[in-house]
């Protein structure tokens, strides 16, 4: 069966691979300059972390995610954000995470 990986926050772990289909290699391990570029770019990480399988349903614990732009608008880029109690729809929310900029929400248009 499936065990768990021995690392100490194995949730926060990542897998990087790029997409080189037209070469014949749909998903390849980046090579190590793609990794050091990616690494530069800290903003392609999510910022704090995402929903606990527990917290992944409506209306229980009150914890949310801010999209990039929401987080860069009203909270200028404020990486202190996460852990703080927001009011949302006249309701505190504590902010988990901030997802990635180029990450939409399902239902967003734009």
């Amino acid at each position: 069966m499936l065990r768990s990986l021995p690392y100490r926050h194995p949730e926060q772990l990542v897998s990087f691979f790029e997409d080189l289909g037209k070469l014949g290699y749909p998903r390849n391990r980046v090579s190590a300059p793609t990794y050091l570029g990616l690494k530069a770019q800290t903003r392609v990480f999510v910022i704090g972390t995402t929903f606990l399988p527990e917290e992944d349903r409506p209306g229980q614990n009150h914890v949310v995610l801010l999209s990039f732009s929401l987080w860069q608008n009203d909270f200028a880029s404020n990486a202190n954000i996460i852990g703080q109690t927001i009011r949302w729809n006249d309701e505190l929310y504590t902010v988990k995470g901030v997802m990635p900029p180029f990450f939409s929400f399902p239902g967003n248009i734009s």
